[in-house]
């Protein structure tokens, strides 16, 4: 190599190398530092972009197991929760069997009545205002809840809390059904056969009376046809055998009565004069000896009681003074002493306890009598002035507050008769008004108020209509006495939303009592499947957790492998770089003092001349 001054190469040669160590060095400090090998996009940029995806996949994963952990907390209060109501309903079906026995007084099955009351209360209490920050799980109102369990929209979990628990939710509109020619006035709705699924009986108008058994499926199978009434129809265990045995108005004249076989069928027919030309009817245990008494109003204005014996006959009438005529009558404790009152759309009649009763108030009236604003307390539903349908709030004392018309009504009001079932499947006693010129739907706005939501049947429906599960979906129909009977089968919401509360339980009749034997029987087996499917939803759960450990772990290594720093080799590079380093100073120190050898070499030449 030459010896020159006009270029020192050799120095940049080591200058150059001197950066290559510094920058080596650099690069091994902050790799050191950072633990990182990747730090700017330059250091490798395929690496950088494939380790902050499996960064990202990472942190969602984290997310996800959080998102799990919060659902498995959401499980474990509502199979708590469930398991609660459980308890409750165990207690009902104490209560219902209690009640269901025959030696039991009226009054005494009312004190039943009223723990069942309290517990039903509760049950639906726990229902809906059970909340998981701060939204209701077990109600049926957010019964499906999606997890997001990974990446993508594929990766969810679905958990679905209450479904097990309760039945489809009405939306307040019905379909059509079973159409029967033969029912032109009165109907009545019940289990005659004792198989668990709803039948009708229904009557002629000045004809027969035909029995027809349910298939659970909203279709009918007619069992019996016989000459028994044409008018007001009810089922009820006049001899205490377990059966139902059924009582119609012959309109203008006496109460038909006819004992039950408990196959769908009924014996011979036995007159029961309750006055001077029977209209309406209903049945209660008016005097607490456990027997069911029979109740008429004639058209004269009279009421007509005659008191059951318990064997299917009835002892000697007794009549009333006023509160009849040509209207439906109702019963119910509006004074809560344990004893059944008479209501009708002339006012109402305190029940003393031992059939007889006090005198016709007139401040409040009505064709039934329901807690409309849960507080405890019947109120009435009745009509003013043959306009206005009205509902007036008890106080529980037997009084009540001024009437409140309701909302949208029909204008023109014959008689009245009311039944009651959660059209709308929102845990509310909503209204079916009979006006004897149309069927109307009222809801229940949880405050004593009513309003119309549709018509069922325009023109005149009879004297009667009855409320009751046809199809076995959950959803309450009905049945109408109009000349073109027909089978209103309410429709289920289009949402999926679900009913988890309690339909008011009624334990103050044997036959009632036994079929709510049924209804707790068929409730436990509900929460018990809820319980399971609880209970399968936590296991998935905890099982989803620990697969996502494994792939959160996974993503964690992977992305390490690329970006994390080699301690070992950093620091040897680094020792390396360090050593070079200090070399290429060493050299470089060297190489700059060549241009003076090169000025020696010209001085001791020029020197010589």
């Amino acid at each position: 190599m030459s010896v020159s001054f006009g270029s020192n190469l050799l120095a940049m040669r080591m200058g150059r190398n001197l950066e290559k160590a510094t920058k080596q060095t650099s690069t091994s400090f902050e790799r050191l530092s950072s633990g990182e090998r990747i730090n700017r996009g330059a250091d490798d940029a395929a690496g950088l972009a494939i380790s902050k995806s499996l960064n990202a996949r990472s942190r969602i994963y984290g997310q996800s197991i959080r998102n799990i952990n919060e659902a498995i907390s959401q499980v474990n209060v509502a199979a708590s929760t469930v398991s609660g109501l459980s308890e409750i309903v165990n207690r009902l079906a104490e209560l219902s069997e209690q009640a269901a026995n025959g030696t039991l007084s009226g009054k005494q099955r009312a004190v039943i009545n009223k723990e069942a009351s309290a517990l039903v209360s509760e049950y639906n209490r726990t229902v809906q205002g059970t909340q998981y920050g701060e939204v209701a799980i077990v109600d049926g109102t957010n019964d499906n809840v999606t997890l997001s369990v990974g990446v993508g929209e594929s990766a969810t979990t679905e958990v679905k809390i209450g479904q097990e628990m309760g039945t489809a939710a009405g939306d307040g509109t019905f379909s059509a059904g079973t159409t029967f020619g033969s029912f032109d006035v009165g109907v009545a709705t019940g289990d005659i056969n004792n198989d668990g699924k709803m039948d009708i009986v229904g009557d002629q108008y000045f004809g027969s009376t035909v029995a027809y058994l349910g298939n659970g499926n909203g279709t009918f199978t007619q069992s019996q046809s016989w000459s028994f009434n044409d008018g007001d129809m009810r089922l009820a265990d006049f001899n205490n055998d377990g059966k139902l045995d059924v009582a119609g108005v012959v309109a203008n004249s006496t109460i038909s009565v006819a004992l039950g076989n408990g196959n769908g069928t009924f014996g011979s027919t036995t007159a029961v004069s309750v006055g001077t030309g029977a209209w309406g009817m209903n049945v209660a245990d008016v005097n607490n000896d456990g027997n069911v008494d029979i109740i008429g109003s004639n058209t004269d204005g009279t009421i007509g009681i005659r008191l059951g014996t318990g064997s299917g006959t009835f002892n000697p009438l007794t009549t009333l003074s006023s509160g009849g005529g040509y209207q439906g009558i109702a019963t119910g404790d509006l004074n809560n002493d344990g004893n059944a009152d008479i209501i009708s759309n002339s006012g109402y009649l305190l029940g003393r306890g031992d059939g007889t009763f006090g005198a016709l108030n007139t401040s409040a009236k009505g064709g039934i009598a329901i807690d409309l604003n849960n507080d405890g307390n019947l109120d009435l539903v009745g009509m003013s002035g043959g306009t206005q349908v009205v509902t007036y709030l008890g106080r529980g004392d037997g009084t009540f507050q001024a009437g409140v018309n309701a909302a949208n009504q029909s204008t023109s009001l014959n008689a009245l008769w009311a039944y009651s079932g959660d059209f709308t499947g929102d845990g509310k006693a909503d209204i079916i008004l009979d006006t004897r010129t149309s069927l109307d739907v009222y809801r229940n706005n949880g405050n004593g108020t009513l309003t119309n939501i549709g018509t069922l049947v325009a023109g005149d429906p009879g004297t009667n209509a009855a409320v009751a599960d046809f199809n076995s979906d959950g959803v309450q129909d009905v049945i109408t006495g109009a000349a073109a009977s027909r089978v209103k089968l309410g429709n289920a919401d289009s949402t999926g939303r679900r009913k988890n509360v309690i339909d008011q339980l009624d334990l103050s009749s044997v036959a009632s009592a036994r079929s709510a034997v049924d209804w707790c029987r068929t409730q436990v087996e509900r929460l018990a499947r809820e319980q399971g499917m609880l209970g399968s939803y936590q296991s998935r759960l905890e099982s989803q957790i620990s697969n996502l450990y494994g792939t959160k772990l996974a993503s964690m290594e992977a992305a390490s492998r690329i970006s994390d720093a080699d301690i070992a080799e950093e620091m040897s590079g680094k020792l390396r770089a360090g050593i070079l380093e200090s070399s290429s100073v060493s050299l470089l120190a060297q190489a700059n003092l060549q241009p003076e050898v090169a000025l020696q070499v010209l001085q001791r030449e020029i020197g010589r001349k």
